[in-house]
């Protein structure tokens, strides 16, 4: 039994192709419109936000895989304790962490 087990989880293992993208989750505002990238992203360039006591609104530049540089967004509102966005580039030491804190 424990053969015929494995034979099967290497059948399946050969088998499936990768998954596909989910969208998932509540997002946006009261408005109720759905926000989304036309041109598939490669590589993250940066990310910027506007933010006071919430995140505000974000938006983020990407290239695709032909290295073109695309923007996407801003997507939100214009509110904020700050004048100005922080924008936040794959180059600085808090990137990752503000990516991290997206995807959380």
């Amino acid at each position: 039994a424990s053969l015929c087990g494995r034979a099967r989880a290497s059948e399946m293992s050969q088998s499936q192709s990768p998954s596909p993208v989910v969208k998932l989750g509540t997002w946006g505002g009261d408005d109720g419109v759905a926000h989304d990238i036309t041109v598939a992203p490669q590589r993250l360039e940066s990310i910027t936000i506007r933010w006071g006591k919430v995140l505000d609104s974000v938006g983020f530049t990407y290239r695709d895989k032909d290295k073109q540089l695309h923007t996407a967004g801003p997507w939100g509102g214009a509110g904020g304790e700050k004048e100005d966005p922080d924008t936040v580039s794959e180059r600085s030491t808090h990137f990752l962490s503000l990516l991290f804190l997206f995807l959380v």
